[in-house]
C-alpha cells in the first residue's frame, strides 16, 4: 500500500482477513486500501468492511468506528 499498489495490497489483505488469527487486521486494512483508490465503488465497499469490523468487534474496531463517523 505504501507504494500505491492498491490492487496487490487488496489481494494480500483479503488473504490475511480469511486467516483464523487471534487478532486479524485484514478487513480494516482492506478498507484502508479501498479508500485510497479514490473510486466511489471502492469507497462504498470500504464502508461495508469498516462496518463489519465495528459490528463484529474485530481488530482495530475503535479506529474503524472513528473512520465511519468521519465519512
Amino acid at each position: 500500500m505504501a507504494q500505491d499498489e492498491f490492487d496487490q495490497a487488496l489481494i494480500y489483505f483479503e488473504k490475511l482477513a480469511s486467516r483464523d488469527l487471534h487478532s486479524n487486521e485484514g478487513k480494516f486494512l482492506q478498507a484502508m486500501a479501498l479508500l485510497k483508490t479514490g473510486d466511489s465503488e471502492d469507497f462504498y465497499l470500504a464502508e461495508i468492511l469498516l462496518s463489519e469490523v465495528v459490528n463484529l468487534q474485530l481488530a482495530r474496531n475503535k479506529e474503524a468506528k472513528r473512520w465511519l463517523e468521519a465519512l
